[in-house]
C-alpha cells in the first residue's frame, strides 16, 4: 500500500524501488477513479494561472515549513498543486514537484472530505497532471514501473 496517503511522513524516507512506484500509481488511479465517479467534469475552461510565481513560492514555503496553509480549503490546496506542477514544468525545479507530491498525498488522504464540485475538479486535475509528469520523468529516465 502506498503509505503516504495514510500518513504524510517524508523525513529521510527511503526510495523503495519499483514496488513503491507500482503502489504510487495504483493509489493515484484509485483516487482519480473515485473523483471521476463523483463529478461530471465541465467542458468550460477555468483559468489556472491566477497564482503568480511569488504567490506559489510563498505558499510552497508555508506548506513546507508548517505542513499546512492556514484557512485553506482542499480546493485551494489542489489549485496550489496545479500551480506548483505548472511551475515545475516551466523550470524543472524539483522543489515544486516535491511540494506538489506532498500536497497531493494530503488530498488523497482526505478524498472523502471533497464536497464541492470545484474541490473535486481541481483535485482531479492536480492528481492527473502529477501522474502525467511522473510518467514522463520515468520514461525519460528509462524506468519501467
Amino acid at each position: 500500500m502506498y503509505k503516504y496517503v495514510e500518513k504524510q511522513e517524508y523525513s529521510f524516507a527511503p526510495f523503495r524501488g519499483k514496488e513503491f512506484l507500482k503502489e504510487y500509481f495504483e493509489s493515484r488511479k484509485e483516487v482519480l477513479e473515485k473523483l471521476e465517479s463523483k463529478f461530471d467534469f465541465p467542458t468550460s475552461k477555468h483559468k489556472q494561472n491566477i497564482l503568480e510565481q511569488f504567490a506559489i513560492d510563498y505558499l510552497l514555503k508555508q506548506y513546507e515549513v508548517k505542513k499546512e496553509i492556514p484557512d485553506t480549503s482542499l480546493e485551494t490546496y489542489a489549485y496550489i498543486t496545479i500551480g506548483c506542477l505548472e511551475t515545475y514544468e516551466k523550470t524543472l525545479n524539483l522543489k515544486y514537484l516535491n511540494c506538489a507530491l506532498k500536497i497531493n498525498d494530503m488530498i488523497c488522504s482526505k478524498i472523502n472530505k471533497l464536497k464541492t464540485a470545484w474541490a473535486i475538479y481541481f483535485s482531479y486535475i492536480a492528481l492527473y497532471k502529477e501522474k502525467v509528469i511522473i510518467e514522463r520523468i520515468l520514461k525519460r529516465e528509462n524506468i519501467n514501473p
